[in-house]
């Protein structure tokens, strides 16, 4: 089955969830809760009627504060099918007089914000383009190279300044105006057609691409976090065995490694995420069992994204023992043992941890520790779907206080500023009750680049920028105590060299160390020098380093 098949929409009366959430560029869960606050009417299961979602679109989305992406949807979009049929008319009767490079800014410009948020299209800046093929070590005078996702041929420019003959160059894109963008950049800079540049589906053909050819190098910016149907990602990843990675990216890897020969290479661009959340921990498994040349953190080059771009490139070979890897970041360039790598917690490629910061985390998880994985309950914050319905900021009859994240702080919750009508059946997500009003429960900040705990013993309730963690009876350690733990100096510095994320996500709570024998002895009263002296650590200039 093709991409395009995947994302089929008709013009029957009704259309399904999963067609709604991706024309709205927002989750499906999203979706079955506008449809149960009725602002899209059901039909039957999995279907709503295409007059509601019509006039949600039309009148709702936008106007009412419902998700960010779906009012991003209405304020910032572009009429694709005319960009596409001005661009096309462009080039078919104005080609010997275009300049391809200015045209591929033009057309990648004029991509509206929600549609490369749909689509996951970002395009790579020509520097980052070329600085993949400046560590691949090959003949570039007979090796082939491919790009499987070539929109309008940053990387294949790349690859022919970089010696590849045209003939061996391959592009394939599902986005047809791409290509034949594309198209008119090669040819421009080759002096002739270069064939293997096509609008064609990469993974509906793997393994068939190129009459059953495999590539030298494949080098390639995948579609970051595309909007795929539960169908399409279960199709897709059955296909290339992915496991628990199911994302766009992860997709892309594994058949961008079955397209590979032996001994060959790919270099993929990718978000932050990519490196260091659960989702991706079995992908990252499968490229440690490969031999990683080199890892680049590129920062932010794509405008409107708070995430970062890195990139790797790896070699189809076995990695040998004590081999190390190049690591490139803000200029600066150290090199990494590949194993210190495949140690780490999840299988994280922290590429912003030096060697000695590496041992400093090895250090610091020898010590005996448990970890929250199994050993509690979660519950996400209470998300109203219209916060500026249902939230006041002054007490009124029948509200209760919530808290948000911004109001917990490592010294308690400040004064509530924010509340809402006790009914909890209005809202489009709760957690189970008894989370909020457990004896003692840990409240934490989703969003932010640190570690904020609060030891709750109120009851409170809290908005969705908080999210609660609730221990097992049988949890060795108090709530207060975790809390000051995971509030620590010694604990942050390590969560951000695994993590460095913006969010606090529980799968990489999960696997922070809980010193339990640590704790028994001093409570939640220890001081940051005795948990220091404790893991024989210590500050030295913003990082750490083991004692003497």
């Amino acid at each position: 089955m093709s991409q395009a098949a995947l994302f089929n929409v008709d013009d029957s009366d009704s259309m399904t969830i999963a067609q709604v959430a991706m024309q709205l560029n927002v989750s499906e869960a999203s979706v079955r809760n506008w449809i149960k606050t009725s602002y899209l009417t059901s039909v039957y299961s999995g279907q709503v009627t295409r007059e509601s979602f019509n006039q949600f679109k039309e009148s709702i989305a936008g106007t009412e504060k419902l998700t960010r992406r779906a009012n991003k949807l209405h304020r910032n979009s572009h009429d694709h099918v005319e960009l596409c049929d001005r661009i096309t008319a462009t080039i078919k009767t104005r080609c010997s007089e275009l300049d391809g490079e200015s045209l591929a800014a033009e057309y990648e410009n004029s991509l509206s914000t929600s549609y490369k948020n749909k689509e996951g299209v970002y395009y790579t800046p020509a520097h980052i383009a070329q600085s993949f093929f400046k560590q691949i070590s090959v003949d570039f005078d007979t090796a082939t190279f491919c790009d499987p996702c070539c929109g309008t041929g940053n990387f294949l420019v790349a690859a022919l300044k970089a010696g590849f003959r045209p003939s061996n160059i391959y592009g394939f894109d599902i986005d047809e105006t791409a290509v034949e963008i594309a198209r008119l950049r090669l040819r421009e800079l080759a002096g002739q057609d270069v064939a293997h540049i096509e609008h064609r589906d990469f993974l509906a053909d793997v393994p068939m691409v190129g009459d059953h050819q495999l590539f030298d190098v494949i080098v390639t910016n995948p579609p970051w976090g595309k909007k795929l149907t539960k169908d399409a990602k279960e199709t897709l990843a059955k296909r290339f065995h992915t496991k628990m990675s199911a994302d766009s990216s992860s997709i892309f890897y594994f058949a961008c490694h079955r397209a590979t020969k032996p001994l060959g290479f790919i270099g993929l661009l990718l978000p932050e995420s990519f490196f260091n959340i659960g989702t991706f921990q079995d992908t990252r498994e499968h490229l440690l069992l490969n031999t990683i040349v080199s890892l680049h953190d590129f920062g932010k080059p794509f405008k409107g994204l708070v995430t970062k771009a890195q990139g790797f490139i790896s070699q189809k070979l076995s990695p040998k023992s004590g081999s190390t890897v190049k690591c490139v970041v803000e200029g600066n360039t150290y090199e990494r043992p590949q194993q210190a790598f495949s140690s780490n917690p999840g299988k994280i490629i922290n590429l912003n941890c030096t060697e000695e910061e590496n041992a400093v985390i090895a250090q610091i998880y020898s010590f005996p520790h448990i970890t929250l994985r199994h050993q509690a309950k979660w519950g996400l914050g209470i998300v109203t779907g219209n916060n500026s319905k249902f939230c006041q900021t002054q007490p009124k009859d029948g509200y209760m206080p919530v808290f948000r994240g911004e109001d917990i702080t490592v010294d308690g919750l400040e004064p509530p500023s924010c509340f809402i009508p006790a009914d909890l059946s209005l809202y489009q997500q709760v957690a189970p009750v008894g989370l909020y009003r457990a004896q003692e429960k840990l409240l934490y900040r989703f969003i932010a680049n640190s570690l904020v705990f609060h030891c709750d013993r109120e009851q409170s309730f809290c908005l969705n920028s908080a999210n609660i963690v609730v221990l097992n009876d049988s949890f060795p350690v108090s709530h207060s105590a975790v809390a000051r733990l995971l509030n620590s100096e010694t604990v942050n510095w390590l969560y951000r060299k695994l993590f460095n994320t913006h969010k606090v996500l529980r799968s990489n709570l999960e696997v922070l160390p809980i010193f339990h024998e640590f704790l028994k002895s001093y409570g939640d009263s220890f001081e940051e020098g005795e948990l220091q002296a404790y893991l024989k650590v210590e500050e030295d200039n913003g990082t750490f380093r083991t004692k003497e």
